[in-house]
């Protein structure tokens, strides 16, 4: 991400009035800014599950990783407390 990006990111979360309307705003950010991997999420069983696919060749795990990360870290500071985190996938040793 270019410099300053995560500053607008936050800006655009911040005034959001659901947490589903944050990360809808997140997603949809980190899609135009970045060319991969994309983003969306998927809701069952009451979990939101952030999904990442990429358009091109498969990253490295740091990449993922980090991306999740920074996206998890803008929630949290959302609501002002620590969400759990469950990892899920095919792709165990990343």
């Amino acid at each position: 991400m270019r410099r300053g990006s995560f500053t607008l990111l936050c800006h655009c979360v911040l005034h959001a009035k659901t947490l589903d309307q944050a990360l809808q705003r997140a997603l949809r950010f980190l899609n135009i800014v970045l060319e991969d991997p994309k983003g969306h999420i998927e809701v069952a069983d009451g979990l939101a599950h952030v999904v990442l696919t990429d358009l091109t060749s498969a990253r490295s795990a740091f990449a993922y990783r980090t991306y999740w990360i920074l996206l998890h870290g803008i929630t949290c500071w959302l609501i002002g407390r620590r969400l759990p985190v469950i990892f899920l996938g095919s792709n165990t040793d990343c």
